[in-house]
């Protein structure tokens, strides 16, 4: 399994919260909606900088099967996002074989009619899987390493 690090450092937080608001303003320029985010520092791809799994929690992000799974990677000094995963639900795990030299996430699904699970999402060379509950996700039976759940802090993200 990779080292991890799991909380962000206090440079990564910051510009994680600049991409996140900008992203945000951007979406959504005249929603006041209050949002949160839960967010991990893991080496994904196992060289040079960790990347960030962040799940961001609001009405906007979240519906009844769950919330938006983010992943952003350090490219050229710049935080950029590497895939968007809608209705996934915590625990977020990593867990091998690796596909495309990255780790695979798992994510809970359930809600919205379907029964509760786990699903894998596997890097396919560019980003991971953008729905969870149809293919190319698949299956699995367990979490692996847990990088994200419950007790995860929860971290303001507010507008500029």
């Amino acid at each position: 399994m990779p080292h991890t690090q799991l909380a962000p450092t206090n440079d990564e937080m910051s510009a994680l919260l600049e991409q996140l608001v900008a992203e945000q303003n951007e979406e959504r320029p005249d929603d006041p909606t209050p949002a949160t985010f839960k967010a991990a520092s893991v080496n994904l791809d196992g060289y040079g900088p960790n990347e960030l799994v962040v799940r961001l929690e609001s009405p906007y992000h979240c519906g009844s099967g769950g919330c938006t799974l983010r992943v952003y990677q350090y490219k050229v000094g710049e935080l950029v996002e590497v895939s968007r995963t809608t209705i996934t639900r915590l625990p977020i795990g990593l867990v091998e074989p690796k596909s495309s030299d990255w780790f695979s996430l798992t994510v809970g699904v359930g809600g919205g009619g379907m029964p509760n699970g786990r699903a894998l999402l596997r890097y396919d060379g560019t980003k991971y899987p953008s729905n969870p509950t149809v293919p190319p996700a698949e299956v699995i039976d367990r979490t692996g390493l847990t990088v994200l759940d419950i007790q995860s802090p929860d971290y303001p993200l507010v507008k500029s």
